[in-house]
């Protein structure tokens, strides 16, 4: 079932006036400019649909029916008949009539103001001259009167077993329509050549014409509804409205329920016989405005339904955007992990929607994104973008890889290179390539070196600035001897000895001495010398060779160490730190203070009373504390605070 309208709360304000004054809604009717609501009370209230205000006449008393058309709203109560024209803002007829019962507006045929009144035996047309108002009966015996509606200068009514079309301008019944004796019957125009009667559960859909002034009815059908209708309308002239106890149903010509839906309530039902226009539902205190869906509001449902075929069906034929359709489905595809799928209709959703930062999240958390990679934004992120770079490397995805390498900024794919743990070999000429194209020479020379590539000869050889930092690290002149050591040869002097690496494995002091070009036997080494305090001070010694020694001795395990062994550790740690940095500094080496420094190391250290602490003056035995070649001694927590110390770290 297709849904043709929306519900909506109408004049809030109004509802809330009446529920604070306690008075009810008697009787509604609609025109093009109005909606008149006749209250309990004896107020009108002239509700303007296109200007949005409210109009009160009265009081009177009761008001038992009320009718509008263009300026003029007519009302019965108890024993009157009124007339108020809102242009002039004033009562135009107000007649005394014994127990009206319906009251309607006739066309200008009959002079410039003529009402209709309906009573329990006659109808009484009363017609305003220049000077009073006339009134007399037009029909009589119209016992059991259920309803009247006035169409141009036709009264319609219905009586307990029929239906008659009494004409004004010849003041006879020109059509009659036979009903089942007692049903309820309730007449609506939906146009001004069809009317609508309904009894019981049938709705008689009549053909109405007029020819020299015959008035011609024709039978075209009758609509079955599920139950008897409190009240009904029309809308567009396609389609008969009727509301019963519980709900709205609309229904086809074709005879055919094309919409139902709870009726939020259910007194009165206000239809304008206008295209597209909106009709009414009133209760007691409230009103309900049901708007028609555009062709834009139908498609928002559906989506909202998730039918998306008929979505792109009513998109093409009223040539609707696509893209929103589109964007729902990649979503409840992602949500329901239709990954391939979701990854196929995205391509077509344009790169300014901002469905795509959900869409690429959910790649990304799915390990998924280098499905769409090649056809989507770039997130602004540079998490995201690290992650994306991260997966693509991981699916070995090398076309991916070259497509997006150059949209993100360079920076962010240097972090991403290097975070990543080890980039592989099918990747490494063309991270190589950006960076060399970036003017990255050392990122492009360490990840050669990471990957064990030859390619990193050929950067030495076309940048020589290179070459001095490569041979400030002993790990990568390691790897260079790894890859190649004939062209390791040409860059870097080694010492013509054969060394076996089965004996460095084996033999402590030799493994030691070269330890700098074996940097992966560090643990082993110190490993070995965990029981031996001489060896372990020589160890020490040797980590000016050690290609980060700070981190060697902040990671290396000192567990089952004496605590002088400990301090030793930490305090030469230092030493070296200091050291290390400055050598940096001074791009250049000093073998014969590190050769000195290695032979003191030997030698035990003895702490007595004649060691103080350069900061508080107090003895330094007995104490955690920082011994420096420097003799600038202090306690470790005296450090922390020390001028100096902070200069010299």
């Amino acid at each position: 079932m297709v849904e043709l309208f929306t519900f909506a709360v109408y004049a809030q304000a109004f509802s809330q006036e009446l529920i604070r004054q306690d008075d009810i809604i008697t009787s509604a009717a609609i025109s093009q400019k109005y909606v008149a609501l006749g209250t309990n009370k004896g107020f009108i209230h002239l509700l303007n649909i296109q200007a949005k205000e409210a109009e009160l006449i009265g009081p009177y008393t009761k008001i038992k029916h009320v009718a509008t058309q263009g300026n003029l709203v007519a009302c019965c109560t108890e024993n009157k008949v009124i007339a108020y024209d809102s242009e002039q803002a004033a009562e135009v007829m107000n007649v005394d009539v014994a127990n009206p019962m319906k009251v309607g507006i006739a066309n200008k045929d009959l002079g410039q103001l003529a009402i209709i009144c309906a009573t329990e035996t006659e109808l009484i047309l009363m017609q305003k001259g220049w000077v009073r108002v006339s009134k007399r009966a037009v029909k009589s015996g119209i016992n059991g009167l259920k309803d009247m509606i006035i169409h141009h200068h036709l009264v319609c009514f219905s009586l307990n077993s029929k239906v008659e079309f009494f004409n004004l301008l010849q003041e006879k019944t020109t059509h009659s329509l036979t009903i089942a004796d007692n049903s309820k019957c309730l007449i609506h125009w939906a146009s001004a050549a069809m009317c609508f009667v309904s009894a019981g559960t049938a709705v008689h859909v009549l053909e109405y014409s007029q020819n020299q002034g015959f008035d011609t009815f024709r039978h075209i059908k009758s609509i079955m509804t599920s139950t008897i209708p409190i009240a009904i309308g029309s809308f567009n002239q396609l389609y008969l409205l009727e509301i019963d106890t519980n709900n709205l149903s609309v229904y086809s010509l074709q005879q055919e329920l094309t919409f139902a839906a709870k009726a939020p309530v259910n007194k009165f039902l206000l239809s304008y016989n206008q295209s597209n226009s909106p009709f009414y539902l009133v209760g007691e205190t409230e009103i309900y405005k049901i708007s028609p869906l555009t062709a834009k509001d139908k498609l928002l449902h559906l989506i909202e339904k998730k039918k998306y075929n008929q979505a792109y069906e009513l998109a093409s034929k009223f040539k609707l955007d696509r893209i929103p359709i589109m964007e729902s489905q990649v979503v409840g595809l992602i949500q329901n992990n239709s990954m391939h799928e979701a990854s196929q209709l995205a391509i077509g959703i344009p790169y300014s929607s901002q469905v795509w930062n959900f869409i690429i999240q959910e790649f990304l958390l799915k390990k998924m994104v280098c499905l769409i990679v090649m056809n989507m934004p770039l997130p602004e992120d540079e998490k995201m973008l690290e992650e994306i770079l991260t997966q693509v490397l991981d699916h070995k995805e090398l076309i991916q890889f070259q497509y997006i390498i150059d949209k993100i900024p360079p920076h962010v794919v240097t972090k991403a290179v290097f975070l990543y743990k080890s980039i592989p070999k099918l990747f490494q000429d063309e991270v190589n390539s950006y960076f060399l194209k970036h003017g990255k020479i050392i990122e492009a020379l360490e990840i050669s070196l990471e990957v064990r590539s030859h390619h990193c000869f050929k950067i030495l050889s076309e940048h020589p600035d290179t070459i001095e930092f490569v041979g400030s690290n002993p790990s990568y002149i390691s790897i260079l001897f790894e890859i190649d050591k004939t062209k390791a040869s040409e860059y870097f002097k080694v010492k013509k000895e054969k060394i076996k690496y089965e004996d460095l494995v084996d033999n402590f002091d030799l493994r030691l001495k070269h330890i700098g070009q074996f940097p992966e036997l560090w643990k082993q080494t110190f490993s070995e010398a965990k029981d031996n305090f001489t060896k372990k001070k020589a160890v020490i010694g040797a980590l000016k060779y050690h290609p980060n020694p700070v981190e060697f001795i902040q990671e290396i395990d000192i567990e089952g160490c004496d605590d002088e062994i400990k301090n030793l550790i930490m305090s030469l740690g230092s030493y070296l730190k200091a050291y290390t940095a400055a050598s940096r500094s001074a791009k250049k080496e000093i073998p014969e203070y590190f050769k000195m420094l290695y032979e003191e190391i030997l030698q035990p250290y003895v702490i007595d009373e004649t060691f103080l602490c350069q900061k508080c003056a107090g003895p330094l035995e007995g104490f955690p504390f920082i011994l420096r070649r420097c003799g600038h001694h202090t306690h470790k927590k005296c450090a922390e605070t020390c001028i100096f110390c902070k200069n010299l770290f």
